[in-house]
């Protein structure tokens, strides 16, 4: 929504007067709190997975699809982060990085299940 906010009013249209969006600061600190919110999901997410796998004594490996790009994920959440909190990046950029990475995670949770050995069906 922030995108297209931005764009409506950079291209000078009537919409981004009359549109119902609500204003570009509460979806600024929406995005921010929405990365804050998926980078602790993702967290809870990976630590929930390791204990799984030790508690049903399963061995994991760091190279399995899966497990190797939800830490990139969650990499690209905590880059997202750090950019957003400690350099104050705003606005287009990290509306951009927030949609991007979360594509990347619909990738990473539908794609990988092709390549991964331990998350298959048996």
């Amino acid at each position: 929504m922030y995108l297209v906010q931005e764009r409506d009013l950079k291209l000078r249209k009537v919409r981004a007067v009359l549109n119902l969006l609500p204003p570009m600061g509460r979806l600024e600190l929406t995005v921010g709190r929405l990365l804050m919110i998926g980078f602790a999901l993702l967290t809870a997410g990976l630590v929930a997975g390791g204990y799984n796998l030790h508690a049903q004594g399963r061995s994991y490996s760091v190279w399995d699809a899966k497990i190797l790009w939800s830490v990139v994920v969650w990499s690209v959440y905590l880059v997202l982060l750090v950019m957003h909190l400690r350099f104050a990046h705003r606005g287009h950029r990290i509306a951009l990085g927030a949609v991007a990475s979360f594509g990347f995670v619909l990738l990473t949770f539908w794609g990988t299940n092709l390549l991964s050995a331990i998350h298959s069906a048996p």
